[in-house]
């Protein structure tokens, strides 16, 4: 490496580890897109056994658009352990990036092996096991590159940058950050620890000294961006056996067609940062209105009233539009319940205004929510794979995962008075039972038995409550449960969206949602659980 191209000072760093963020958001979105274009059925034109081919690649897909966002959170971490904040601003699609020396194009597009061969050089690996291959893929890579982007870039005006660093691959921008850790030490970290993103995904670290860094860095690099040797379970490596077996699979069936008719780079509206050409503007009514309803906050579904709005209630837990006039007071909420708003910027007359989603909700800020945004989405990503016979495989990363959703059941239940949530529940039942024409006391009877106070514990029912759940936050406990009986999940946990108005004792117990129903976990969490019980008990059976 020249010396010219070396990381020496604070500010190189934190302009790699920026770069670095958007790329890893880069990546995700464009892997989701592609995973999303995939087909689902065998109504559209393929076989079962190609359906299954697809369902894989989808799952492979998927997985690694996850792993970006494990790699964008520890970019975050990074940055933040050396006085810096986390970075997720990113560019609209397409793009020509000049920050970098990546000569590929980012952009929105379905899966076909034009996609493949763009993912496969994203994630070239710095090293292979002889130069033939290193040559005969640095071919590959500079036979793909876009002639007509190179133009462009070199037509646009450099950008202001502290100092301009070399590197044509992910993996050689990772070097550069490991040997700028390594060159400056210690000193670097001067950030708060108590910035440190922690339980957001398995392997997630936290980054307070030279070694945490390294290790950070190193699992990156070793999970795809730069693999420093050939590994099955790299993305480079998955993306050329996804590519092989694409391949193959259309050399049998010249017709086969893997993915739907999708466009590349949708949108509703140029935006000033589209400076590529390959935007495409949605022009169908109908898709526009769905993608509308989706992203647009002028959208009907997301203006709830203050007042007498059954979308919601309690009302007034969403970023209002304008909290000083009543008539006016409608949300403006994204994502209700996780709490979103938005921020506005004024500077002489000219005004911005951006979106924010923050989370846990801030009158608990040191309580993880069970469910979170990451779990919705999550559960939109990924809810089939629980479902998978492989997926529990791994039981080391299956019990964490599922370690870490009792843990937050626990933190989020200790900032609760169930007697007093108990008492309300009690009595909105009666009110459903009264408006439906039922029994009053059966459906009172579905919450918790009021339990009488003694003597040092005026909220019985929530100190009882507590005592259990930090039972079950020791695994072997539950485990021991499950092995006995694995339909203990259907008996304890409310199986998500199915629609029962009466609150009962099943977990996440006398907590309610923004529709007014009995709160419960993502579709995705109650899948898991499932699998994991059932994992369980046949390993009891078989005796392991």
């Amino acid at each position: 490496m020249s010396t010219d191209n070396q990381v020496k000072t604070r500010e190189d760093l934190l302009y790699l580890l920026s770069q670095a963020s958007e790329l890893e958001h880069s990546l995700a979105c464009q892997y989701l897109f592609t995973a999303f274009s995939l087909k689902e059925s065998t109504d559209e034109g393929v076989s079962q056994a190609q359906l299954n081919k697809i369902n894989r690649w989808r799952r492979t897909i998927n997985g690694i658009a996850v792993e970006e966002m494990l790699h964008l959170a520890l970019a975050s971490n990074l940055l933040t352990a050396i006085g810096g904040a986390p970075y997720f601003r990113r560019a609209n699609f397409p793009q020509a990036k000049t920050y970098t020396s990546l000569k590929l194009s980012f952009k929105l597009a379905p899966f076909n092996e034009t996609t493949l061969n763009r993912y496969i050089c994203f994630e070239l690996p710095n090293n292979f096991d002889n130069e033939e291959q290193r040559g005969n893929w640095t071919q590959f890579c500079q036979s793909i590159r876009d002639e007509e982007l190179l133009r462009l870039l070199a037509a646009l005006p450099q950008p202001l940058l502290p100092r301009k660093l070399e590197y044509n691959t992910i993996g050689e921008l990772y070097g550069l950050i490991r040997q700028g850790f390594q060159t400056i030490g210690q000193k670097l970290f001067i950030g708060p620890p108590e910035a440190q993103a922690t339980g957001i995904f398995p392997g997630m670290i936290q980054v307070k000294d030279l070694d945490s860094a390294i290790k950070a860095i190193d699992l990156i690099i070793m999970q795809g961006e730069g693999s420093p040797a050939q590994r099955d379970d790299s993305h480079f490596a998955k993306f050329t056996k996804v590519r092989e077996e694409y391949l193959a699979e259309l050399q049998n069936d010249p017709n086969f067609q893997p993915a739907r008719p999708v466009i590349e780079n949708p949108l509703l509206s140029l935006q000033q940062d589209n400076t590529t050409s390959g935007a495409n503007i949605i022009t169908d009514t109908l898709s526009r209105d769905v993608v509308s309803l989706i992203l647009n906050p002028e959208a009907t579904w997301c203006q709830f009233r203050i007042i007498d709005d059954p979308r919601t209630n309690p009302g007034g837990l969403f970023a209002l539009e304008d909290d000083t006039e009543p008539n006016r007071r409608i949300s403006l909420g994204l994502v209700d319940d996780v709490c979103d708003g938005l921020v506005t910027c004024s500077v002489q007359g000219l005004k911005a205004i951006g979106r924010i989603v923050v989370g846990p909700p801030d009158y608990a800020p040191d309580r993880r929510p069970i469910t979170s945004l990451a779990d919705g989405l999550s559960d939109r990503v990924s809810r089939q794979s629980v479902s998978e016979l492989d997926y529990v495989a791994d039981m080391n990363l299956t019990t964490a995962e599922v370690g870490d959703l009792l843990e937050r059941v626990l933190e989020t239940m200790e900032g609760m008075n169930l007697d007093f949530q108990n008492d309300r529940i009690r009595s909105e039942n009666r009110n459903i039972a009264l408006a439906q024409g039922l029994s009053e006391n059966t459906a009172e009877a579905k919450a918790f038995p009021q339990i009488e106070q003694i003597l040092g514990r005026p909220l019985p029912l929530t100190e009882f409550g507590r005592q259990r759940h930090r039972r079950f936050v020791s695994l072997e406990i539950f485990e021991d449960r499950l092995r006995e009986n694995p339909e203990l999940i259907a008996q304890w946990i409310r199986e998500p969206m199915i629609g029962d108005r009466y609150y009962d004792r099943k977990m996440p117990a006398l907590m309610r949602g923004s529709d007014r129903y009995p709160m419960h976990i993502t579709r995705r969490q109650y899948d898991l659980l499932v699998a994991w019980a059932n994992r369980l008990r046949r390993d009891a059976e078989a005796g392991s």
